[in-house]
């Protein structure tokens, strides 16, 4: 099988005497590389409040947010259970683990969800922090494969459902930036008044 045969010689890769990555990718996988992601929401809301196009800007950035957390329950709750199937590290005898290996359905997996959703929001935000988001997004991707947790389609999968999820709820972008519009004309009505 192709996508069994890759997983297993990227996971091979992890084998304890390579020490290839072993001290970057574990973090990586896990949190570290969602948490650089939010970090580039938050910059990309920050260089958006000094645009003329602010409220668009704070919208992309609340949907996003909303995005990555409704993708992921989303899929913890009623796509992966419907998908099911069992984690190639659960399955493979051979599988090289450096994290605990989870007892939920891989496909789609919910890192992979959570950081599809936010780099498409990223790319809808800016080209520049976009394109940062997705190279770290394939490098969290490979990373989740290289610790042994999930299969290269599982990743894939993920980071389809999140994006697609993310430039759904994106489309709402123009009602929400109207009414952040009006709160922000109110607020500086009342500061003025």
């Amino acid at each position: 099988m192709v996508v069994g045969h890759s997983w297993y010689v990227l996971n091979q890769t992890a084998q304890p005497g390579s020490r290839t990555a072993h001290g970057i990718l574990p973090g990586d996988a896990t949190w570290i590389g969602m948490i650089a992601l939010v970090g580039l929401l938050v910059i990309g809301w920050l260089r958006g409040r000094d645009r003329l196009d602010a409220p668009h800007a704070s919208a992309v950035v609340i949907l996003t947010g909303l995005s990555a957390v409704f993708s992921v329950i989303l899929n913890h709750n009623v796509i992966a259970p419907l998908i099911g199937g069992a984690r190639h590290c659960q399955a493979g005898p051979h599988a090289e683990r450096l994290l605990a290996c989870a007892r939920n359905s891989p496909v789609p997996g919910d890192h992979a969800v959570i950081v599809g959703a936010l780099a498409a929001g990223l790319l809808v935000l800016s080209r520049r922090l976009g394109g940062i988001a997705v190279g770290l997004v394939l490098v969290l991707a490979l990373g989740r494969v290289y610790i042994g947790v999930q299969n290269p389609s599982d990743t894939a999968v993920g980071l389809a459902f999140g994006a697609i999820i993310a430039l759904s709820l994106l489309s709402l972008t123009n009602c929400v930036s109207a009414l952040a519009h009006r709160l922000s004309r109110r607020r500086a009505h009342g500061i003025v008044a």
